[in-house]
């Protein structure tokens, strides 16, 4: 009795590996069960279905109010970078086991193979620069939020008008007398001297100045079209 190769269910029927790769990055769950690995798939969605289904729960019950107040919270800005985080390489992991189940050193050249690993790449790169450029201003946020509850306890002293003025010596006062001069001026009333008035001159200039020359302005050779044009 001629021997008969066992075989490998877990691998059959063959299918792309990118795009099992590709349909996990879609969502975990997506590559295994193109595979036809239904355990796996359960496995991988079940996590990510639970999270939806808390997060909508939690949505529905909370006011508007209570939402805007909950995404002001320090606490739950950190907490979501903390998911973020986790979110990515969970992702990452699922799609790299899909592509792991579904590559075959058997099918296709060396070419397809090449392809196939940049492909995988790209998803990869992809995949964790979206999750950095959703927690940019999350973290932004977050330091924005630190900085004013590290300011919201400043006692630090507040110095009187009359004190800046004795600190600052005649030039501050001066300074802050035409600043009030300006902001309470009258329209309708003339403004005031200024407080050195120009001197007269003793002497009438002798000399009429002498007359300025113009010089024509250069003409310009029109544009043929074809050369070079700056519009500066």
């Amino acid at each position: 009795m001629p021997n008969v190769a066992p075989v490998d269910v877990a691998v059959r029927p063959r299918r792309s590996a990118f795009a099992a790769a590709f349909l996990s990055f879609i969502f975990p769950g997506l590559g295994h069960a193109y595979l036809r690995r239904w355990l796996r798939a359960l496995l991988w969605a079940g996590l990510p279905i639970v999270g939806l289904a808390a997060v909508a729960g939690l949505g529905l019950s909370f006011s508007r109010d209570d939402l805007i107040e909950l995404v002001a919270d320090p606490d739950f800005l950190t907490a979501l970078l903390v998911f973020l985080v986790f979110d990515a390489i969970y992702r990452f992991l699922a799609v790299l086991d899909a592509y792991r189940l579904a590559s075959d050193p058997s099918v296709g050249n060396a070419s397809s193979r090449v392809l196939s690993v940049a492909g995988l790449i790209a998803l990869s790169i992809v995949l964790v620069g979206s999750h950095v450029a959703i927690a940019r201003p999350v973290l932004y946020a977050n330091d924005l939020y630190a900085q004013l509850e590290e300011n919201a306890g400043d006692e630090s002293e507040v110095i009187e008008a009359d004190e800046l003025v004795r600190r600052g010596g005649a030039d501050f006062e001066l300074i802050t007398e035409e600043l009030t001069e300006k902001k309470t001026a009258d329209p309708d009333r003339a403004p005031k001297a200024s407080r050195k008035p120009a001197e007269e001159p003793t002497e009438k200039p002798t000399e009429e100045p002498a007359e300025e020359t113009l010089e024509p302005a250069p003409q310009t050779a029109e544009w043929d079209g074809r050369d070079r044009l700056n519009i500066l």
